[in-house]
C-alpha cells in the first residue's frame, strides 16, 4: 500500500491492476487500535490479558478464559479501546461480501458510518487514520 510502490507500479506496469490483500487491512487497524489502548491505557487500567485479546480473531481463534472476560468487561464499559475494537471487527463484514459490487457497497456504508463514530471521540483519531487508509485503497481491495 506503500505510495513509493503504487508509483513505480503505475510507471512500469501500467496496465497492472493493483490489489491489497485484506492481511495489510486488518494489520492497519490492529495497529491503530492498539495506539487508542495505549492512549487510553494512560488514563485508565485495563486488564493485562486485554492487549492480547484485541490481537486475536474473536470468530477464528481461541481465547483464554481471561481474554474472553477481558472483551466482555471491555464492551460494557464502552470505552475508545472499546469503540476501537469493534471498528476493527466490523471490518469482517466487508471481507464476507458475496460479490466486488457488494464489496464496495459496504465498504462505503462502513466508512460513512464508522468516520461518524470516530469523529466523536478524540482518542479514536489512529482509527480515523486507518479508516483512512482503507477509503484510499478501497478499489485495490474490492479488486481482491
Amino acid at each position: 500500500m506503500s505510495q513509493a510502490f503504487l508509483s513505480s507500479v503505475a510507471e512500469h506496469l501500467p496496465k497492472a491492476e493493483v490489489t491489497v490483500d485484506w492481511f495489510h487491512i486488518v494489520q492497519t487497524f490492529t495497529k491503530r487500535l492498539d495506539e487508542v489502548r495505549k492512549k487510553e491505557r494512560r488514563e485508565q487500567r485495563h486488564l493485562k490479558s486485554l492487549c492480547w485479546a484485541l490481537l486475536k480473531s474473536l470468530e477464528n481463534e481461541n481465547l483464554t478464559p481471561k481474554q474472553l472476560a477481558a472483551l466482555q468487561e471491555l464492551v460494557a464499559d464502552q470505552s475508545a479501546t472499546s469503540d476501537a475494537w469493534v471498528i476493527k471487527e466490523k471490518l469482517r463484514w466487508i471481507q464476507q461480501a458475496p460479490t466486488p459490487r457488494a464489496a464496495r457497497w459496504r465498504i462505503t456504508n462502513y466508512l460513512k458510518v464508522m468516520k461518524a463514530a470516530v469523529s466523536e471521540k478524540p482518542l479514536l483519531k489512529p482509527m480515523g487514520k486507518a479508516l483512512a487508509t482503507l477509503e484510499r485503497h478501497a478499489d485495490a481491495v474490492v479488486r481482491r
